[in-house]
């Protein structure tokens, strides 16, 4: 076979070595990216959402310590790399978790209902599955498809207070009067409660206290706390303490706002 006219053997053989070498190049590079694309950057963008819902997490249950007088900022937004700057977004949103009602019976009978008031924050995540969290009773649940967990167990005095010295016992209740409110989005959001005294009342001479309490996130923890105080369970949402004591009523009024 002839060669091309002025291009010698060699010069040819070169030329295709060149030619092959740079679209083994090519291959190689081409592989190596779509490797970064399919496998290495949603591992990058599913880590940075980690750590903005455990960031996110770690702030929110904040509250636990501070009710109910905190103020606590929290980044909704979250979890954006510099290959994908799509962020996370997040709700906060209050309600109401159930009731207490409390009843002394002394020379008159006396009786008050107070709303527990409770804290919500769902993280939407892309790459991981979204999450929920749930303060209420001094405790925070944690929701996630059909599982949940108690993250911090309820301790209750912060929403019914109960103080004993012998014969004379005080009760704080906490009442949270706020409506329901709720914000989303991909920026700030702020939580503020603040607690404010409504009333103080005495009464002496009480033979009896009866607590009933209707809470849809921690009612089954209730018993050992009033049973700790020596309250016997006669339903299964009330309890009853035979005494004969002073007991003071200290109400305060808890709102909560979000902005």
């Amino acid at each position: 076979m002839s060669s091309i006219p002025g291009l010698c053997a060699g010069c040819t053989r070169r030329g295709v070595s060149s030619v092959l070498g740079a679209l083994l190049v090519l291959a190689v590079l081409s592989t190596v990216v779509t490797s970064v694309i399919v496998y290495y950057l949603p591992i990058i963008k599913k880590n940075a959402e980690f750590k903005h819902e455990n960031e996110l997490i770690d702030r929110f249950l904040e509250i636990v310590n501070g009710y109910p007088n905190c103020d606590i900022a929290l980044q909704l937004g979250g979890g954006e790399t510099l290959f994908n700057p799509l962020k996370t977004s997040a709700t906060i949103e209050t309600n109401v978790s159930g009731y207490v009602s409390l009843e002394l019976l002394s020379n008159a009978t006396f009786s008050r209902k107070i709303r527990l008031g409770c804290v919500n924050l769902t993280i939407y995540n892309t790459r991981i599955a979204n999450v929920a969290l749930t303060y209420s009773d001094g405790g925070v649940v944690l929701f996630q498809g059909n599982r949940s967990m108690v993250l911090k167990p309820p301790t209750f005095d912060k929403s019914v207070d109960i103080i004993e010295y012998g014969r004379n016992i005080t009760i704080v209740l906490y009442n949270f009067t706020s409506p329901s409110e709720e914000i989303a989005g991909n920026g700030f959001g702020y939580i503020s409660v603040r607690a404010a005294l409504k009333e103080k009342l005495e009464f002496h001479n009480v033979t009896l206290i009866n607590i009933t309490v209707n809470d849809r996130i921690f009612q089954k923890y209730w018993g050992n706390y009033l049973e700790s105080f020596g309250f016997k369970q006669v339903s299964s949402n009330s309890w009853i303490l035979t005494t004969l004591s002073n007991v003071t009523i200290v109400e305060y009024k808890v709102s909560i706002s979000l902005y």
